[in-house]
């Protein structure tokens, strides 16, 4: 359950929106709106709940168990099958890439009297990067 749950980019795009209102409330606490700011110690509550069921999981289920690694945990890269869905997944998002990277340098450039707007744009593209590796996943597997 918990392999799911750490699968699932829901909890990423969660830890990535929790950490751009948090970075707001740190670094522009009086530019940013105030119902946009999230005190930072927030973002521990995640943390700790991973800290503390990630070895509760790998006790209960030693042959299933979570190790740490620098790949992403959704990567279903488990047999030649799931590399294809990986590799769909990742295409749709490197094409997201392509254009929102414009985009955004685009609405900085607009917004630049909103000082806090880079932080939103990023966790919001971000979230759609998870939503839409999600979308594509789901779709094929």
């Amino acid at each position: 359950m918990l392999k799911k749950i750490l699968r699932s980019p829901l909890f990423n795009i969660l830890l990535l929106i929790l950490l751009g209102l948090a970075l707001l409330k740190e670094y522009f606490p009086t530019e940013a709106p105030i119902h946009l700011q999230l005190p930072p110690w927030v973002l521990l509550i995640p943390i700790l709940v991973l800290l503390l069921l990630i070895p509760l999981h790998n006790v209960r289920s030693p042959k299933d168990k979570i190790k740490p690694t620098l790949l992403p945990m959704e990567f279903l890269e488990e047999d030649e099958g799931l590399k294809w869905i990986t590799l769909k997944a990742t295409r749709k998002v490197y094409i997201f890439y392509v254009f929102a990277i414009p985009v955004s340098m685009l609405l900085i450039a607009l917004f630049q009297h909103l000082t806090y707007f880079p932080i939103l744009l990023l966790a919001g593209i971000g979230a759609v990067q998870y939503a839409i590796y999600w979308q594509e996943v789901r779709k094929i597997g």
